[in-house]
């Protein structure tokens, strides 16, 4: 918890149970996860999860490199926010010291797969503009830094699809952004490109 709270730069808790598995396949898993909002901002937790686990790729390990074959996070709770600058309450993460012992240099994510997952959106006044809830899919970048691909559903009983890609971030920290969501599996598209 102190580590992962020193290099996120946002307090970090684990309120159940860790599991370390080191053969065949090396995990972990933590449970009841929760990774506290911008500094200043009090409520709810930026992100709060029933389980969060790992699989390593064992190769890589060997020369030193983290490579998560598989992430799997069980019911998030994602709250996306802006405040009244229009910063968003993500843009600070990882923001804390990076040197770590635990964390290497080089990590790689496969595929980080979401199971019934909320995400919310909330604008500057702190109201909720837009809650995607049941969203299931998978992310994948091939560095912390990105570019970022997702692809997923959302919506009980219905089959809404939203995708999502990213760039890297640019020196100003900006980073360009295109995706889509669907509504129902005959239904509208609606596109975004921007950045």
């Amino acid at each position: 918890e102190e580590e992962a709270s020193r290099v996120l730069g946002r307090e970090v808790r684990v309120g159940g149970a860790v599991n370390l598995r080191l053969l065949p396949s090396p995990y972990f898993r933590f449970e009841k996860v929760r990774i506290a909002d911008a500094p200043g901002v009090a409520g709810q937790p930026f992100i709060r999860a029933d389980s969060l686990t790992v699989w390593l790729a064992v190769p890589p390990l060997l020369r030193g490199v983290v490579e998560a074959n598989d992430i799997e996070i069980e019911k998030p709770v994602v709250n996306i926010g802006f405040d009244k600058s229009g910063a968003g309450n993500w843009q600070s993460l990882g923001q804390g010291s990076t040197a770590s012992i635990y964390l290497p240099r080089d990590i790689s994510l496969q595929s980080l797969k979401l199971r019934q997952a909320t995400v919310t959106l909330r604008g500057s006044d702190g109201g909720q503009g837009l809650r995607l809830e049941d969203l299931n899919g998978e992310l994948s970048a091939p560095a912390l830094e990105g570019p970022y691909k997702f692809r997923g559903t959302f919506g009980a009983g219905q089959q809404n699809e939203i995708r999502f890609a990213t760039a890297k971030p640019e020196p100003d920290g900006a980073v360009r952004f295109k995706g889509s969501v669907r509504i129902d599996s005959a239904g509208p598209t609606y596109a975004l490109d921007g950045r």
